[in-house]
């Protein structure tokens, strides 16, 4: 598909699968009970981009951004993943979640955070990350940009992607299928 955006045309990748269009059952559902699944709001933060599909492949094609699928692995092997991102459940990145402190401290340090006398967070070479998670309903990864931010993250090197899976997967972009456990 071509898409003409401010009078320039970009070419955007559909499903070529010839499954009728039909969503994974886990997102069909139109209404959720809030709590937990309460609609988020659209700026989590003043100085973090909120992005959408096309801006979200503009970062993708710049090559200096991490994506973070941060959904339940049960739920990406179900529906798959965006091409590029890596899987990094919600609860493996806030230690408040359980996480386990090592896996945890491994995750800051792929980021590009060293922690200086094994506590104190150094930003000097964090990276653009970009976190995203089932949809506007989820939640997951707006409470792992909070927790980056509550560590220090600098506010301008994260991205969201609001819409999330449900979003791309009723654009009708493709999806990767297979094991992208932290993987890249």
């Amino acid at each position: 598909m071509i898409l003409i955006l401010a009078g320039q045309a970009w070419a955007v990748p559909v499903s070529a699968d010839s499954g009728q269009g039909v969503l994974p059952p886990f997102y069909q559902l139109t209404s959720r009970p809030c709590p937990p699944f309460c609609v988020t709001p659209f700026s989590p933060h003043p100085d973090i981009s909120t992005v959408g599909e096309i801006e979200l492949q503009r970062l993708q094609s710049s090559g200096d951004v991490l994506m973070v699928d941060v959904r339940r692995r049960k739920i990406i092997n179900q529906t798959g993943f965006i091409p590029g991102a890596v899987s990094i459940p919600f609860y493996e990145i806030g230690l408040r979640y359980g996480a386990d402190p090592v896996l945890h401290e491994n995750h800051l340090e792929r980021f590009g955070i060293r922690l200086r006398d094994g506590r104190t967070p150094d930003f000097s070479n964090a990276g653009k990350l970009l976190f995203y998670d089932n949809g506007v309903w989820d939640g997951a990864a707006l409470r792992n940009l909070r927790t980056l931010l509550g560590l220090g993250y600098p506010p301008e090197k994260l991205y969201w992607y609001r819409g999330g899976m449900s979003d791309w997967l009723i654009a009708g972009l493709p999806v990767t299928k297979g094991d992208r456990h932290g993987s890249e």
